[in-house]
């Protein structure tokens, strides 16, 4: 989605060099070049819960589980996405000075929420990448260690076992956010200074946005092209959203059990007081008769 937003924005963009009084190609093609960058950050926080599901034994970080990972940083991203969007419409062509300016301010507070959570984000890998150090020693991965299924654990694939994918997958993750952090640092240091050109020189010449946007995108999307996670994380286990959809099921039969149980207890509760009221009336009779 990233790589065909960053399409669409240059497609945009070409068709606005040939058509200078379009103002909907301008529009468009910032607000898609602008928002691109955070498809490239979602598709990061996916890559390593699925990393985490799958090499960690437990499949947690801290206390956090890869599944919740996923979750969190996503709904961070597009909580991101939505401040973003408000500021890259406000900013469009044709907007007035007030509203533009404006607009420079909530969209540099979306992308310094979007670094935030990188920054956060970036702690857990860390962690992360420090543990399975420990993990490894080096050896290869235990079945048992590499999240397996039993029945897979006769038969499996060198890239199971063998640590490396893992941490190519972890440094490649490291450059993305880096090219990803360098975009932000350059956005930040151009809305800061405003749209005088004769203040802030940044917004007006492409080829700053060309050497500290589009080409740090590029190398983010080439590099995830590259070591792309269907490479490391294949066979049993690999699929976060099937184990979310397991995890769910054993949690709603385990519900269900439950229910069931107090069920249980109820009618065994209800029945011992029926019973227990059964006995205390058959002794009542019991004493009526031995009086008469």
């Amino acid at each position: 989605m990233g790589s065909a937003w960053e399409t669409a924005a240059f497609i945009l963009h070409v068709l606005g060099a040939h058509n200078q009084q379009n103002v909907a190609f301008a529009t468009v093609w910032q607000i898609l070049f602008l928002l691109a960058p955070l498809w490239i950050n979602a598709f990061v926080y996916m890559t390593f819960a699925r990393i985490v599901h799958f090499y960690m034994p437990d499949r947690k970080v801290w206390i956090i589980k890869a599944s919740q990972i996923s979750k969190l940083f996503v709904f961070a991203d597009f909580f991101s996405f939505v401040v973003q969007a408000v500021g890259g419409v406000m900013v469009s062509p044709g907007s007035s000075a007030s509203v533009q300016q404006t607009g420079l301010h909530v969209y540099e507070g979306g992308i310094g929420i979007q670094e935030l959570f990188i920054i956060i984000f970036l702690g857990l890998m860390i962690t992360f990448h420090i543990r399975f150090v420990k993990l490894t020693q080096g050896r290869l991965l235990l079945p048992e260690e590499v999240n397996l299924n039993e029945e897979n654990q006769g038969r499996l694939d060198k890239n199971f076992e063998d640590p490396n994918g893992c941490f190519w997958l972890l440094y490649a993750l490291y450059a993305v956010l880096a090219f990803i952090t360098m975009r932000i640092i350059y956005r930040l240091i151009e809305f800061t200074k405003g749209l005088d050109p004769s203040v802030n020189a940044l917004p007006f010449h492409e080829y700053y946005f060309y050497a500290l946007d589009a080409f740090p995108m590029m190398a983010a999307l080439l590099i995830l092209a590259i070591f792309h996670p269907g490479r490391f994380i294949r066979g049993p286990n690999s699929s976060l959203r099937d184990a979310t959809r397991a995890e769910k099921k054993i949690k709603k039969a385990e519900k269900k059990e439950r229910t069931q149980a107090k069920k249980e207890q109820k009618q065994m509760a209800k029945e011992a007081k029926q019973e227990q009221k059964r006995l205390d009336k058959e002794a009542k009779r019991g004493g009526f008769s031995d009086q008469v």
